[in-house]
Formats: structure tokens, C-alpha cells, sequence
């Protein structure tokens, strides 16, 4: 069975894995399938990630100011 490498995600490779997966004898419904699926799910995963780098900035300076008095409270005791 034939096996889809995108390479890099890249545009060039993509369209090269696409053409190498299909010559090999992968099928077309396949690669439209997968395609629709990515199409489905991108804008979740999206907002997923924005939401976690929200969340890391948001964080940041409490973390931060913990490791701080953390490194107060070592050096005193």
C-alpha cells in the first residue's frame, strides 16, 4: 500500500507527496478525504492553539514572579 509523505508541510512538497502517493498507486478519494478532514479540523486546532498562547502570556509573570520569591526564600533560609 502506498504511503503519504508530505515532506515539510511545504507547498512544493506537499504537491510532490500528493504525486509521488497517487503514482505508487494510492487513490485519489484518499488524498480528497484527508484534504476535507484537514479542511474540518484546522480552524479547532487554530483556536486551540491561540487560546494556549493566550494562556502562556497571561501566565508568564506569575510564574515567573513564583520563581522569583521561591529564589527569595532560598537564599534567606
Amino acid at each position: 500500500m502506498a504511503t503519504l509523505d508530505l515532506g515539510s508541510g511545504g507547498g512544493v512538497d506537499t504537491l510532490n507527496g500528493i504525486a509521488t502517493y497517487l503514482s505508487n498507486g494510492g487513490t485519489a478519494a484518499r488524498v480528497l478525504t484527508a484534504s476535507l478532514l484537514g479542511l474540518i479540523s484546522s480552524p479547532f486546532i487554530a483556536v486551540i492553539d491561540i487560546i494556549n498562547a493566550i494562556t502562556q502570556f497571561a501566565t508568564a509573570p506569575f510564574e515567573g514572579a513564583g520563581q522569583s520569591i521561591a529564589a527569595l526564600f532560598d537564599g534567606l533560609l
